[in-house]
């Protein structure tokens, strides 16, 4: 049986175990417990308790009020019933620590440790291993070592920083601050609800992260990312992703891979890697760089409704769907790229040193070849209309070939069908 060693009725007791298995029992307020190296029981009475935990030993602590300290090495410790502004701070281990109010500091060491920090204002401080971790209310900073953690319920203003592993998180409310190492499985993470920052290492992730002024940056990986409602920065590495973002305003950069991009409903810019890709813009004033300017790829963009919308491109295959009064920019690079147009009135401009093209018109009958900076040498549309200049291919289309080399082929229309008003010379 535990011996009991009982304090003063008045409290401001010291209390000592020994190696044994004790009960060190305190009144009132300010008492201080040296436990020994045994499995010991502490009450620490109505608040501003200080135990100093033996380098040793599986203690149970019950703590009451405010302003208690908790101090101790190696072992599975429990620690509860503080009401706030509480430390406590123990080695390896498993423990389990429940901190209620405001203001608690909890710093644990390596082990599988579970954690509850109370309601706000409350800092957390774990080792490698894989803790669960409760933060409740406002303005809380979290920090993890290497391992699987969990970590839930701040509503807002808080913190987390982990090191590599496969993470849970699970954050509401405003300007939350999420950062975390690579990760061998698929990190789960949700952000809060608007104003939040994610940054994480390699690995795959699920991503939510709602409402405006979000900012999610991820290195190599598979990622999935939704819940952005406008005003988004997402930055992703290499690796097939999809990325949902609403609203307007969007910054979308992923790397190469088959990526699927939706940005939202308009004035957003979308760039993307090597792939074959999937971008899907609505709106007005979108901006879409596809293979980052020197990169090939297979890839579609709908446009929606919208119109006045950007694609820049580089020796790939491109199909515009949707849209009106659109723009594809052929960068410099040299290559080919083909384009298909299902859209409205698409412009296609080419310029010195841009990528041959292969052009399919699709239903546009309204489309525009811009030959700019002087590429072809004409100066005028009625140059084009000299003999051989818009020449049969000899497969039912028509080839243009300026005087860089460069050619634009017509897949499905011959000369006389084409004719020189769907060009223009910048």
């Amino acid at each position: 049986m535990a011996t009991t060693i009982t304090g003063g009725a008045y409290g401001g007791s010291v209390l000592t175990g020994s190696d044994g298995a004790e009960v060190l029992r305190g009144f009132n307020y300010f008492n201080t417990f040296n436990t020994g190296g045994g499995d010991d029981t502490v009450i620490g009475g109505l608040g501003s308790a200080t135990v100093f935990a033996g380098t040793s030993g599986n203690l149970r602590i019950t703590l009451g009020g405010y302003n208690n300290q908790v101090v101790g090495g190696s072992g599975n410790s429990s620690v509860s019933g503080s009401l706030g502004f509480t430390t406590v701070q123990l080695g390896d281990g498993s423990d389990t620590v429940s901190t209620g109010g405001y203001g608690n500091l909890v710093e644990l060491g390596n082990g599988t440790q579970f954690v509850d920090a109370g309601a706000g204002s409350d800092t957390v401080i774990v080792g490698d291993g894989g803790s669960s971790i409760r933060a409740g209310g406002y303005a809380n900073f979290i920090s993890g070592g290497d391992g699987n953690h969990t970590v839930d319920g701040a509503l807002g203003n808080t913190t987390v920083n982990l090191g590599n592993g496969t993470d849970s998180i699970n954050l509401a409310g405003y300007n939350n601050s999420i950062v975390v190492g690579n990760s061998s499985g698929t990190e789960m993470i949700f952000a809060g609800d608007g104003n939040d920052t994610v940054t994480m290492g390699n690995g795959d992730a699920s991503i939510t992260a709602l409402g405006y002024n979000d900012a999610i940056t991820a290195a190599n990986g598979q990622h999935t990312v939704t819940g952005p409602e406008g005003l988004a920065q997402i930055k992703l590495g290499n690796g097939s992703s999809s990325v949902s973002a609403g609203g307007y305003s969007n910054l979308v950069v992923v790397g190469d891979g088959n990526s699927t991009i939706t940005a939202g409903l308009g004035q957003s810019t979308v760039q993307v890697g090597n792939g074959d890709n999937q971008v899907n813009v609505d709106g007005y004033l979108n901006s879409v760089l596809l293979g980052r300017g020197v990169s090939s790829g297979n890839d579609t963009v709908s446009l929606g409704s919208g119109s006045d919308d950007t694609i820049s491109i580089s020796h790939m295959e491109l199909t515009v769907a949707g849209g009106s009064n659109s723009f594809v920019v052929l960068a410099p690079g040299g290559g080919i790229s083909q384009v298909t147009d299902n859209s409205n009135a698409l412009t296609v401009q080419i310029g010195p040193s841009s990528s041959s093209l292969i052009f399919n018109h699709g239903a546009d009958s309204n489309f525009v070849i811009d030959l700019q900076g002087g590429v072809g040498g004409f100066t005028s549309t009625a140059d084009l209309a000299a003999p051989g200049v818009l020449a049969d291919n000899g497969a039912g289309g028509t080839t243009l070939t300026l005087h860089d080399g460069t050619t634009v082929q017509f897949s499905n229309l011959t000369p006389a069908a084409l004719g020189t008003s769907h060009f223009r010379i910048g």
